[in-house]
């Protein structure tokens, strides 16, 4: 894998006009109230860099996969963002990270993950997902897991996140 490019934390930071502790909380899903000027400058661009990087391993990973490489072919020939990213050659796995998941019933969860890899094939992976103990998406993921038995569960509509829990 080639080194990670592109600005630092620090940098990036300064650029959104953050603090550098800000920003770390901001990646870790655990920063609130952020100002949608703030997301804009931050988090679309590093989702970006994220993805294409990954899509770059991807690509060298299946090189015959031709709906891979028609895909590529459409986002470089349609945005002038993606080309600067791919030109940027950076490779990068999804090995860990933060994923914001909006759920019908319970809302937002921000959920750290870990991707940890299973025997010699890189398409086989174990991902694992774990909120912040005592959060909002901690209280999500404890309604959601007593639904084993009960498939029905309770009525959406009729009960408060703070009853159902």
């Amino acid at each position: 894998m080639s080194k990670v490019t592109g600005p630092r934390r620090e940098e990036v930071a300064l650029l959104a006009g953050v603090s550098v502790p800000y920003y770390v909380r901001l990646e870790q899903g655990r920063a609130a109230n952020v100002s949608d000027e703030v997301l804009g400058a931050i988090d679309w661009e590093d989702k970006a860099r994220e993805t294409v990087a990954f899509m770059r391993l991807d690509a060298g990973r299946h090189p015959g996969d031709k709906e891979l490489a028609t895909l590529i072919g459409e986002l470089w020939m349609r945005s002038a963002d993606f080309r600067r990213l791919w030109a940027e050659h950076d490779v990068r796995e999804r090995s860990n990270g933060v994923v914001r998941v909006d759920h019908p019933l319970v809302g937002e969860l921000v959920l750290d993950y870990q991707s940890l890899k299973v025997g010699d094939d890189p398409d086989q992976v174990l991902v694992t997902y774990l909120a912040e103990p005592g959060s909002p998406s901690d209280e999500g993921l404890r309604f959601l897991s007593s639904w084993h038995g009960d498939p029905s569960g309770p009525d959406p509509d009729t009960v408060g996140l703070d009853q159902r829990l």
